[in-house]
């Protein structure tokens, strides 16, 4: 499978290239921390800001979304979960999203604890 190769890739990538961060916990961070950081970038790069408001050319876009695949490819490595496991965590998680979303349709945000009390 494509995703299980790009796995493995991505662990040969973390333990062959060499990093100043060596506990686990802190590469973890800065793996998140790079996430975030790319996520903004290519976000930039879509034209969201007023005063860029065109989007750069799709090989640039393209490059920015290439970046946030390899920070989550490390954080899913490093995670220790198989593709499968979060395959399937993905779909109970899509079925409950779901549910909540028709019933936000329907007004109904019982699922909801943040709104209890009001």
């Amino acid at each position: 499978m494509m995703l299980d190769h790009m796995l493995e890739l991505q662990q040969i990538l973390i333990k062959e290239v060499p990093h100043e961060i060596s506990d686990d916990k802190s590469r973890l961070l800065m793996a998140v921390r790079g996430l975030i950081e790319e996520s903004l970038e290519y976000s930039n790069a879509c034209g969201v800001k007023p005063w860029r408001p065109n989007p750069l050319p799709e090989k640039d876009r393209l490059e920015e979304l290439t970046d946030i695949w390899f920070y989550l490819m490390e954080i899913m490595a490093m995670s220790g979960f198989s593709f499968d496991q979060i395959y399937q965590e993905y779909k109970r998680k899509w079925d409950v999203n779901m549910e909540r979303y028709n019933k936000g349709k329907k007004n109904d945000y019982s699922w909801d604890d943040r709104t209890k009390g009001l």
